[in-house]
């Protein structure tokens, strides 16, 4: 487990914020994430509590609100099915 001084990977930081948005931006069930990850909805859980613990930090709550509003406008152009893909590393890359 890392400590809290512990430099947190920027996959990592980039995927909970990816499961945090389709969560309580795109209203998505722990369970549904979850099952379209690959995972248990508490590994979703904890992604979600991670960036909730950061969302003090003013530069990470602006990257949040900046994801939230790029997923609201694609989601205007596609449907609710294809607009959250699975998280790979080709992805954050």
């Amino acid at each position: 487990m890392l400590e809290k001084s512990a430099e947190i990977p920027h996959e990592q930081v980039a995927r909970d914020a990816a499961l945090y948005v389709a969560h309580v931006e795109n209203g998505e069930s722990l369970s549904e994430i979850g099952r379209r990850q690959g995972c248990a909805p508490s590994t979703v859980l904890r992604a979600v509590r991670r960036v909730e613990d950061r969302r003090d930090d003013p530069l990470f709550e602006q990257f949040i609100v900046d994801l939230g509003r790029h997923a609201s406008s694609n989601a205007c152009n596609d449907n609710k099915e294809s607009r959250v893909k699975p998280i790979t590393d080709k992805a954050l890359s």
